[in-house]
């Protein structure tokens, strides 16, 4: 997957987030009113210049730690190697979804799980959907990359589409106060997704 690429779906998430949706509206509660709590989570995460960093295992957290944030999905397929498109033309040329990720992992057994639900697409109005996170497992080699801390699946649908994703990531901070997600179709619909989370 080119992370580098979905990086842009993680701008496009929290611009949308943050600004309450991309003012649509729904019988199901349009405007990112779903995505609140969410985007609160990971409030504090976008301006904190110390979470560009990978966390290094020593200083990673013990037990177990929930992390809530946003993730973006770019249904129309992957772009271009090199193509940075402008967030906003993001928005305004691609099918995309916006939904709220938590995500529970237990250090100690070095497993994680979780959920991506509250989806809306990218005029704000709310989808049905739900994906769950399963089989995570912390690789142990979290500073070597953007995606190098873990790997899971996630199964679901999403405006009643299926989908199975392989996930990665990394966490981010001095001690692991956020993490990155990264979402790569198994199938052929070269669906993608990024996004961030903050405990």
């Amino acid at each position: 997957m080119a992370k580098s690429n979905t990086l842009v779906m993680t701008a496009a998430a929290l611009s949308l987030a943050a600004c309450g949706g991309g003012g649509g509206s729904s019988s199901g509660g349009g405007g990112g009113s779903g995505l609140d709590s969410y985007a609160a989570a990971i409030a504090d995460l976008q301006s904190n210049e110390d979470l560009l960093t990978f966390t290094p295992e020593e200083n990673l957290p013990t037990g177990s730690a929930t992390y809530r944030g946003v993730v973006g999905f770019n249904t129309t397929g992957a772009f271009e190697v090199g193509e940075t498109p402008d967030p906003q033309d993001l928005v305004d040329q691609i099918e995309g979804y916006v939904g709220g990720v938590s995500v529970t992992v237990d250090f100690a057994d070095d497993t994680l799980d979780g959920e991506v639900v509250a989806f809306e697409d990218f005029e704000g109005n709310s989808v049905s959907g739900r994906l769950d996170i399963d089989n995570g497992t912390l690789t142990g080699t979290n500073t070597a990359g953007i995606a190098e801390g873990y790997d899971a699946t996630a199964a679901g649908s999403i405006d009643g589409t299926d989908y199975v994703f392989d996930v990665e990531g990394a966490f981010l901070g001095d001690n692991g106060e956020g993490m990155s997600l990264y979402f790569d179709a198994q199938d052929d619909s070269n669906a993608i997704g990024s996004g961030l989370a903050a405990r």
